[in-house]
């Protein structure tokens, strides 16, 4: 027996409950999910490289869950770079006509299926809203945070520019913000940095000029990989 199911990718579903932190890294690996699936499996350094992504992605929605707390500053930057990774993703998938269909074979679980992994985007979207609503960040925090992620986002996006193929790009730009949630991470969480690459450091240490609501300088900063 096999059923073919297809994803509501657009969100016209209904959505009607507001999903936590851990639903939306998820709702991220998902979609990240779906582009490994859909990518030639000898392209080997790609896979690597996806493979590492969903593995930080791991680990940083890990602590950002088990530890139960962090400050609303760090919570508000969190949830605009997932919002930038996830709308990368469906970006990526929605320009390369990239399948959501999936089969279900007799004996196989549905919770293992990858396409019922896959959310609402709508839901996604309000869900994202929802959580930043409830933070306590004022006004110039907000935009603070919110110039720096615009930075970030022109910078990185000028970077994939030299990359020719398609999924290079978009992995280059999610390796990118991704290096953003790390240095997140090790701010909240007071990790060492230690073994981490340069892209990291320089984001921590933004990061912490950031979120110690120190002066931002405004002179022209790299996010370098």
């Amino acid at each position: 027996m096999v059923v073919t199911l297809h994803s509501d990718l657009d969100g016209t579903r209904s959505a009607h409950q507001s999903l936590d932190l851990p639903q939306l890294f998820d709702a991220v690996e998902a979609n990240l999910a779906l582009i490994k699936q859909a990518t030639d499996p000898d392209t080997e350094i790609l896979q690597r490289r996806l493979n590492k992504l969903s593995s930080t992605l791991q680990s940083v929605s890990s602590d950002f869950w088990s530890h139960g707390y962090s400050p609303d500053a760090a919570m508000y930057l969190l949830l605009l770079i997932l919002q930038k990774l996830y709308d990368s993703l469906i970006h990526y998938v929605d320009s390369e006509h990239i399948l959501v269909t999936t089969e279900l074979r007799e004996g196989i679980p549905a919770s293992d299926s990858l396409l019922l992994k896959l959310l609402p985007r709508g839901q996604v979207k309000v869900s994202l809203e929802i959580l930043l609503s409830t933070l306590k960040v004022c006004d110039e925090e907000k935009e603070r945070i919110e110039e720096y992620v615009h930075r970030a986002d022109v910078k990185i996006g000028r970077a994939s520019r030299h990359s020719d193929m398609q999924l290079e790009k978009v992995i280059t730009v999610l390796e990118m913000w991704t290096d953003q949630l790390s240095a997140l991470d090790m701010f909240t969480y007071a990790h060492s940095s230690n073994g981490s690459t340069t892209a990291v450091k320089l984001a921590l240490s933004q990061i912490t000029q950031l979120l110690s609501l120190k002066e931002l300088r405004y002179s022209p900063y790299s996010i370098q990989r």
